[in-house]
């Protein structure tokens, strides 16, 4: 598609680009839909993301876990360690997030310090893919009031602003259909590659 294979429309005065385009006439509206929700959340989690480290209201563990998507991550495994009452390797955490364990390791050392996990084997026969992390109770419960609320309450809208509610239920259906399924995946092969 060329700036000259877009359809300009007249809106209250205003040229702008047509509102849907014109290569996604034969994707599922469900999809469309689902892709238009996923989206806001995800522009949404990386505005709060990076606002937290200049904002003066986030508190230190927002701004500490915020730094970069690596710390987030560790956050995450952090955080299900404790909710599953258990520990999770942080050689298993760089490998999951494509990272060195010496950055890891860093990270963690840090994060306990500060009181935001709890190291466990740490130095275990000399190596440091021994050592098991997981979120202080204090984090856990932070976690869950300032991140899953907020999250909840943004997914709760968006289910409805995009009407995403059907959604599920078509594609529970789809996944039973594996000929079905195939030639949706299929579909997108005449225009979306990788360049």
């Amino acid at each position: 598609m060329t700036k000259k294979d877009i359809k300009v429309i007249d809106f209250d005065g205003v040229r702008v680009p047509e509102l849907k385009n014109p290569v996604l006439k034969d994707v599922h509206p469900h999809l469309i839909s689902m892709t238009k929700a996923v989206l806001n959340d995800e522009i949404e989690t990386v505005k709060r993301a990076r606002g937290h480290i200049t904002n003066p209201t986030s508190t230190r563990s927002q701004k500490f876990w915020n730094t970069s998507d690596i710390y987030r991550g560790v956050c995450s495994f952090a955080v299900q360690a404790a909710i599953k009452n258990t520990s999770t390797r942080i050689s298993f955490i760089a490998k999951e997030l494509s990272t060195s364990l010496a950055t890891i390791s860093r990270i963690c050392n840090q994060a306990e310090e500060a009181g935001y996990v709890e190291q466990f084997n740490k130095g275990v026969n000399g190596a440091g893919n021994e050592t098991t992390i997981k979120a202080s109770e204090w984090q856990l419960g932070n976690y869950i009031k300032l991140f899953t609320l907020w999250k909840l309450k943004g997914w709760s809208k968006r289910r409805q602003r995009y009407n995403t509610i059907p959604v599920y239920k078509w594609f529970d259906d789809l996944e039973l259909n594996p000929v079905e399924f195939e030639k949706i995946l299929k579909s997108f092969d005449k225009w979306s590659h990788d360049v």
